[in-house]
């Protein structure tokens, strides 16, 4: 039968210049594709949180909140697991803001392990650390990283896989199952969703040009095909069949989530 598949690495509209999705829409076609819960992952903020939250339960879908947070090394995605995730997420975000001076900011392990409890860690998109390194062969170096997130995150750090059918892919994603099993982490497959379907391609494009000021086609963009959308489980399920598990952890992680928020008090924080 078709088995369930939860997408937990998505960006919005409020990942500035790089989703190119409503999250009301994002919400309407995880419907479509009858995922039973979805996950906002928008760089460094939780700017559509609220929006998010409510637009998937009128729509019945279990809402994952959570954020891909720049720290030293490379991309890191968070989930909220309860409410004390939440609010660690929420400093987290903190420090990381009022870190700015001048550079890109970027949170040291020290402020995650004084904020983990209550959060999921997912080792992130190519631009993680442990992706990263393995992709530069340093084999070791890459253990050394995943080691640490674990010795943070215990049980709740899963290793990352993402196939976008880049000629790399499939080696990057053997490494990190190779680098998992070493060190008994569980894997979790995800797409890096910045934009609804396939044929929205071209205005991600746009607004990847639009920040780096660039005219449309003469910039190489960083996402290199069309591959970044929200894809369904019978995709899902064609590009990871050598990680059934990885497949099953996505859907498994997010019954582990149960973050319930009393929205009177949350529009008050918003505004």
């Amino acid at each position: 039968g078709a088995m369930s598949f939860v997408h937990l690495h998505v960006h919005s509209c409020f990942s500035f210049l790089d989703g190119a999705a409503r999250v009301e829409d994002l919400v309407a076609r995880a419907v479509e594709l009858g995922l039973p819960a979805l996950a906002l992952t928008d760089h460094n903020g939780l700017y559509g949180a609220v929006r998010f939250y409510k637009a998937a339960c009128s729509a019945s879908i279990k809402p994952l909140l959570g954020s891909e947070i720049d720290v030293q090394g490379g991309h890191l995605l968070l989930l909220a697991k309860d409410k004390e995730g939440y609010s660690n997420l929420c400093r987290l975000l903190t420090i990381l803001h009022l870190s700015r001076n001048g550079g890109s900011p970027a949170l040291e392990l020290d402020h995650l392990s004084a904020h983990s409890s209550g959060l999921i860690c997912l080792s992130g998109c190519e631009k993680g650390e442990v992706p990263s390194l393995l992709r530069a062969g340093k084999v070791k170096a890459a253990l050394e990283a995943a080691s640490r997130l674990k010795d943070i995150f215990g049980d709740h750090f899963f290793v990352e896989l993402q196939n976008h059918l880049l000629p790399h892919s499939s080696s990057l994603n053997y490494h990190l199952s190779q680098l998992a099993h070493h060190l008994g982490l569980p894997l979790v497959a995800t797409n890096n969703v910045h934009y609804l379907k396939a044929e929205d391609y071209p205005l991600h494009e746009l607004l990847i040009s639009i920040r780096k000021i660039e005219r449309v086609g003469q910039s190489k963009p960083p996402r290199l095909n069309a591959e970044y959308y929200l894809k369904s489980p019978a995709q899902m399920q064609r590009l990871f069949r050598n990680y059934p598990q990885a497949l099953a952890n996505s859907l498994l992680l997010s019954q582990e989530c149960s973050l319930e928020l009393g929205l009177l008090k949350l529009d008050v924080l918003v505004k």
